[in-house]
């Protein structure tokens, strides 16, 4: 079975499971959610009662979760939270919930009068699906906005690649039933005409040169991201100092990557590879950068699954992975099947570490439960 067919099985699954069934794999942050919009409507809410919802997790730039407040003060320190979107009685509310669960922002509370629907997944293409709503094209920050848009991250005149996974379908103008002009396959590169605009399907589009084809790309949809920036390539290791005391006030930003990513990341014993979970829920895996060449698209390890925690042995033989069902799996990289897994905890692992020694595995389950793991010597008696 070839692995988007299996990916287009894996997504049919997912869209006939309940609101039940998701919410057993769900971040223990929902409740906080769900807490804050019963308060909202004045009645308790549960999973069961919303027509629809989804979530992400990001690492946001402060503690305002990508949502500030007017007249409010937020520290600028790189701040870890969940996006909720929660579809009830017409309405869709974007809430904001932090890792501790300290911090819950209502960012917008759209009307929309149907719930939000999954995208149709096929094999051909990275191509959103058509959306029943027919506002014109706006500017970014405009009115009436683009509520199936996600963050914008590129700009005009910036060189950009298409992610891996699916090529994307290059089309005449902004609107997924503008007419197909060309596609351009994962990897590949163009710069980019326009800054964003919001197409009438509700998703940012780009205005897109690559060689001598040039059109409309959308840049994703519902968390996945078609197209991604250019990584500034790392300085020479030589030109760095040690994170230490002294000098950890002078540490400055070297490079970004912005792609399908979320908080599961760890180096290779080398630091050579950083390996980071991929934040897509149906393609699952985990994305292998060469940092001594970010400008080449990076390597992605198809788990099959949700992976929520990343570890390297000492030895860097094994990447060892965590996944949303519990499981432990070891990996060696470029491999097409686990070497070893097995269950370790009931909940999804939410972090794990291997000590420096290579002898014991920590695994820390979302039921705030920490397991210490190793392979004992047996032991002969004469």
């Amino acid at each position: 079975m070839s692995r988007w067919l299996r990916a287009f099985v894996v997504m049919i699954v997912a869209l006939g499971i309940s609101q039940v069934a998701l919410a057993q794999t769900s971040p223990s942050q929902l409740e906080f959610a769900l807490q804050a919009l019963s308060n909202q409507v004045g009645q308790p809410i549960t999973v069961e009662d919303l027509d629809g919802w989804q979530w992400s997790q990001t690492n946001y730039p402060d503690s305002s979760l990508g949502c500030p407040q007017p007249g409010e003060v937020y520290t600028q320190v790189v701040t870890s939270g969940y996006q909720f979107l929660l579809v009830y009685q017409g309405q869709t509310y974007d809430y904001r919930v932090s890792e501790d669960g300290n911090t819950v922002i209502l960012c917008t509370a759209t009307d929309i009068g149907t719930p939000v629907e999954p995208p149709t997944f096929t094999p051909d293409a990275a191509e959103p699906t058509t959306a029943p709503s027919t506002p014109l094209p706006t500017v970014p920050g405009t009115e009436p906005g683009c509520p199936e848009g996600l963050d914008l991250r590129l700009t005009a005149g910036q060189q950009a690649r298409v992610t891996v996974g699916l090529p994307s379908n290059v089309r005449s103008g902004a609107d997924v039933s503008a007419e197909q002009l060309g596609q351009l396959q994962p990897g590949d590169v163009f710069t980019v005409l326009s800054d964003a605009v919001c197409g009438p399907d509700g998703l940012y589009w780009y205005e897109i040169q690559a060689g001598e084809l040039a059109g409309w790309i959308a840049q994703g949809e519902l968390g996945l991201y078609y197209v991604e920036p250019i990584p500034q390539a790392l300085p020479d290791p030589s030109t760095l100092g040690l994170l230490v005391a002294e000098n950890v006030g002078q540490i400055v930003e070297l490079s970004r990557i912005d792609s399908n990513l979320q908080g599961a990341i760890a180096w290779s014993p080398d630091g050579m590879t950083l390996a980071v979970g991929n934040s897509n829920t149906t393609l699952g895996g985990v994305w292998l950068y060469d940092v001594a060449q970010l400008q080449n698209p990076p390597v992605r390890l198809e788990t099959g699954t949700v992976v929520t925690s990343v570890a390297f042995t000492p030895d860097g033989a094994f990447l060892i992975l965590g996944d949303a069902d519990g499981t432990v799996s070891f990996w060696q990289p470029n491999a097409e099947e686990a070497t070893y897994s097995f269950p370790a905890h009931e909940v999804a692992i939410e972090a794990l570490s291997v000590s420096s020694d290579g002898l014991i595995l920590a695994t820390v389950g979302a039921n705030n439960t920490v397991r210490l793991w190793g392979v004992p010597q047996q032991i002969t008696q004469g």
